[in-house]
């Protein structure tokens, strides 16, 4: 280091605090010095050298200076105001009343504490006031610097007091000196630092009088009484003895250190590429690094970040490697900007009331996030995500000081945070305003004024020479092969069974980015709440209807058809076929009429399903299913072998169906709009946002083909479409089939039960069995054409037995069914007289054959014995499924309907078999892509087709 340089300094720290300057000499030999100055440092609340920067940087900006004019300033006319003192004491509610009163009676000088602050607590205590241990402490912690931070700044003020920074500028020298005596810095890195500010003092000051003069005036303004040692009374005495000091000491001339000084460059990290210096310097709001050896971390996070490892585990819940990659992988492609993204957007589109309800939902403790967000909301858009990205740089540097971290994997999460950033911001300023929103909402208090302290951090750092944002936004292109290298590395990284599933069914649950692991469910499974396995399994139990709290666990590989069920393949063949369908309206029964809604709907939807040709609906189905088996292995309920191999099997389908992600969301979307409006949560939304954010992890996934011989539907889809239209002759009872029937442990198992016994008397399969047989043989058809197709040739009959009924004041509810049913007979309602009513028996048979199966009274043979009857049965009566519903829908109108309500059942079930008929929803049109289950080749024998069974694959 230069002699002079160094002379000067020391001589500056010695006139001003002689005993601070004799623990620096002897702290080479003196563990008792050492120990002296690690004191001095941790008054000053240093810990390492990230709080060394920024103390330095403060001292450069003559942090200390400002803040004394800002404090008194609230107490010296003109800035005192009730205005002022309000804005004060709003930030120590607990305290305000008593604070009030004891600023009335405040006695500045007498209320200083050693270190030269006013302490909230010494305040109260001068006037008496008891204060409790709780309150102390908090006061301690909130003293009036932080309160400061929140008031308006009175140097924008004409008549703002003035303070040089002088003493700012020897706080600075005295930090470097210490820290260099400890070893903190070597003797290069130490002249550096002092060399940067000496250059800053010569430039202010031409002679030396000048200087001293002002670090008098500040020392003197700051405290009671002066640190310095001069042995004079007066400045001018001091003044005299301070140069004469100087020039005793052998120092050169003050006008001579300018040519020994030149300001120093910016002090890069050693050992550090382009890539790694961005890297940095992108996370540098948390505090600034220089001059450190990059190659060696542990000796890094000595210095600048001793509690890395308490940090990680105690505030981010990540205890190693593994679960450092999952939280990185998630503020990449999700962290906090996802749900407050989508709220924004919700609060944007509700009424002031809707605000005030939602407001008052968000409970007492997150009350400042929605106040916040309602000012948010009067953004069009809310741009945070430079939070989630800086914090990602960040964490990356701590895994890397850590130990968890080798260089490699550093720069692979470390640079493609820059990539992000760079990708979002156009410059260092927007990233900024980013940044500090997103750090409003997760503090809830508002941040982004110019005052704040993080904001005014970031302010600080880059107007000071060593200024880390002062590097070329966006990055350069010379830098791009090594960014390239980490975005490849850290898509590598995702290439494992499951991953694509998992982020499937993430945005139907956030949460699963965070407690799945994203490297591999074979790999590692992180630890899963108590809370989400109860949810998983409830999940399980009363959504998806398994029995899981009666079955020995967790489930094997010969339980997983409990699962595959869920896979319903037939649903992507029928939505793929409706966007094939003509722009005619599908044809009807000559019973059954559409409104003018439904056609103008049906023509809406249909014009949206044509524009889905060439997207595949394999991603609607693969969503849910993903979900159903991510919940499946939160509950633990399998075992993860059996769970993998499931969802290896989808990610292979998808990546089969889709030729990349982008592909795979937009068509995700574009379903999602046409179909997501029958869910209760449609997904439009999270889907735009994952096509937008460029952090998204769908970006970022391996895509690879599999092979051509292995199939691309996983082998449990076997139905062909003449076995699904068997079951489907039941599907306006109970709605569309898309699978073969379940048998086994099911929690509605028991309400089957029921509804044999109740609806039908059926209590075993003997009757059952029996009643199928009655059903096959003559079922209600027969009673129709017995007891009331007589009636069709004799009006004059008809009308006097309905006479009979219309005379008698009270009658049974059989008799009220039968009257009903001679009033249809009379009017031809729905041309009963005319329909065969077979469909209504098949319809029932059906219906009763699949829920004997799924209890356990029919056999699988037994099954497809009655499945075949009742095609045998449809296929001799009707040409296709528009005959078969025309007579089902009469059928259902004569012989199941309540007399005191069959109005409102036609108009239930009748809307039942619009639906199937013309896809409308189109998830529920199975008759309009289904072949008629007749054996003889009608022309009308399907609404859309008569092409042969076909194998769903």
């Amino acid at each position: 280091m230069s002699n002079a340089l160094v002379s000067w300094c020391h001589a500056l720290v010695q006139i001003r605090d002689p005993w601070l300057s004799q623990q620096i000499q002897d702290a080479t030999h003196s563990a008792a010095a050492r120990q002296e100055l690690a004191s001095w440092l941790a008054l000053r609340h240093i810990q390492h050298l990230g709080d060394a920067h920024w103390f330095l940087a403060d001292a450069w900006a003559g942090q200390q200076a400002l803040e004394f004019i800002r404090w008194i300033s609230q107490f010296t006319p003109p800035y005192e105001s009730d205005q002022q003192i309000e804005a004060l004491l709003h930030q120590m509610p607990e305290l305000a009343l008593q604070l009030q009163e004891a600023y009335q009676k405040l006695d500045l000088d007498s209320l200083i504490d050693e270190d030269g602050s006013l302490s909230t607590a010494r305040i109260l205590a001068a006037q008496g006031v008891e204060i409790s241990d709780e309150i102390l402490t908090w006061s301690q912690q909130l003293d009036i610097w932080q309160a400061l931070d929140s008031l308006p700044d009175p140097l924008q003020e004409e008549e703002a007091l003035y303070l040089p920074a002088a003493a700012d500028q020897v706080n600075a020298l005295e930090l470097i000196l210490v820290l260099h005596a400890l070893q903190y810095w070597d003797d290069q890195q130490a002249y550096t630092w002092l060399a940067l500010f000496i250059s800053q003092i010569i430039a202010d000051y031409q002679h030396l009088q000048d200087f001293i003069t002002d670090v008098w005036r500040v020392d003197g303004w700051l405290l009671e009484e002066s640190q310095w040692n001069l042995e004079a009374d007066t400045y001018p005495e001091a003044l005299q003895v301070a140069t004469g000091a100087c020039q005793a000491a052998g120092l050169p001339a003050w006008s001579m250190l300018e040519q020994e000084v030149k300001a120093p460059a910016y002090p890069w990290p050693v050992h550090t590429s382009l890539g790694e210096r961005y890297a940095l310097n992108v996370r540098a709001c948390e505090y600034p690094i220089y001059m450190s050896d990059f190659q060696q971390p542990k000796q890094m996070a000595q210095d600048y970040w001793p509690s890395v490892l308490d940090d990680l585990v105690q505030d981010w819940q990540v205890k190693d490697a593994h679960a450092v990659k999952q939280l990185l992988y998630w503020l990449a492609g999700q962290g906090h900007r996802y749900l407050w993204q989508l709220e924004h957007q919700e609060v944007r589109l509700m009424d002031t009331q809707q605000k005030q309800i939602w407001c008052e939902e968000q409970g007492e403790a997150d009350q400042g996030y929605a106040h916040l967000m309602l000012a948010f909301a009067e953004q069009q858009t809310l741009d945070v995500a430079a939070w989630d990205w800086i914090r990602m740089a960040d964490i990356a540097l701590a895994a890397y000081m850590a130990g968890w971290f080798d260089r490699t994997t550093y720069r692979t999460f470390a640079l493609t945070s820059v990539h992000l950033l760079a990708q979002t911001y156009a410059d260092w300023p927007s990233m900024r305003a980013a940044y500090l929103r997103g750090r409003s909402l997760w503090a809830q208090q508002d941040l982004t004024a110019a005052h704040t302290l993080y904001a005014r951090s970031w302010d600080q750092l880059s107007t000071w020479p060593w200024n880390p944002f002062a590097l070329t936004w966006p990055y350069p292109a010379k830098m791009q092969a090594e960014v390239d290298q980490a975005l490849a590395d850290f898509s590598a990284g995702l290439a494992n069974s499951g991953i694509l599933p998992t982020l499937v069914a993430s945005l139907r649950d956030d949460a699963l980015l965070v407690h799945l692991p994203l490297q591999g469910l074979e790999k590692t499974q992180l630890p899963i709440s108590k809370q989400r396995i109860q949810e998983g399994r409830s999940y399980l139990q009363e959504v998806l209807h398994l029995n899981v709290e009666q079955t020995h666990l967790p489930m094997t590989q010969a339980h997983l058809p409990l699962l595959t069920r869920f896979w319903v393949h037939a649903q992507v063949e029928h939505l793929d076929q409706l966007t094939q369908m003509s722009a005619s309206f599908p044809r009807l029964p000559d019973n059954l009429r559409p409104s003018d809604e439904h056609l103008a709907l049906w023509q809406q939807t249909q014009k949206a399903l044509s524009q889905l040709k060439t997207q595949t609906s394999g991603i609607y189905l693969a969503e849910k299913y993903s979900f159903y088996l991510l919940k499946a292995w939160e509950s633990q309920t399998f075992t993860a072998e059996a769970l993998v191999a499931l969802l290896q099997q989808t990610q292979d389908y998808l990546h089969g169906k889709y030729q990349n992600a982008q592909e795979l969301l937009t068509a995700w979307l574009a379903w999602e709009q046409v179909l997501g409006q029958d869910d209760e949560h449609p997904l439009i939304r999270e889907l735009t946002w994952h096509l937008q954010d460029v952090g998204s992890l769908f970006h970022w996934l391996p895509w690879s083909q599999p092979p051509q011989q292995q199939q691309t539907t996983p082998a449990w889809a076997h139905l062909n479409t003449h076995e699904l239209a068997r079951l489907n002759l039941c599907a306006p009872l109970t709605g569309p089939q898309w699978q073969w029937p379940q048998v086994g442990q099911n929690v509605r198992n028991q309400d089957v039960h029921q509804w044999l016994s109740e609806s039908y008397l059926l209590h075993d399969a003997q009757e059952l069995n029996h009643f199928l047989g009655f059903l096959r043989d003559a079922g209600d058809r027969q009673d129709f054409i017995v007891n009331y197709a007589p009636f069709t040739l004799n009006a004059t009959r008809l009308q006097m037995e309905l006479e009979h009924f219309e005379q008698q004041t009270q009658l049974s509810m059989e008799d009220k069914v039968h009257q009903q049913r001679l009033r249809m007979v009379q009017h031809n309602a729905l041309g009963i007289n005319d329909l065969d009513l077979t469909a209504w028996d098949v319809a029932q048979m059906v219906d009763l054959a699949i829920a004997g199966y799924q209890i356990g009274w029919l056999t699988h043979m037994q099954l497809e014995h009655w499945l075949d009857t009742a095609c045998q049965l449809a296929g001799q009566q009707y040409a296709g499924w528009v005959e078969y519903a025309e007579a089902l829908l009469a059928g259902f109108y004569f012989f199941a309907s309540d007399p005191d309500e069959h109005h409102q059942q036609l108009e239930h079930f009748s809307r039942r078999i619009l639906t199937l008929l013309i896809g409308l929803p189109p998830l529920y049109g199975v008759w309009l892509t289904l072949p008629w289950v007749g054996h003889q080749a009608f022309p009308s024998a399907s609404i859309l087709h008569t092409s042969p069974s076909r194998l769903l694959h």
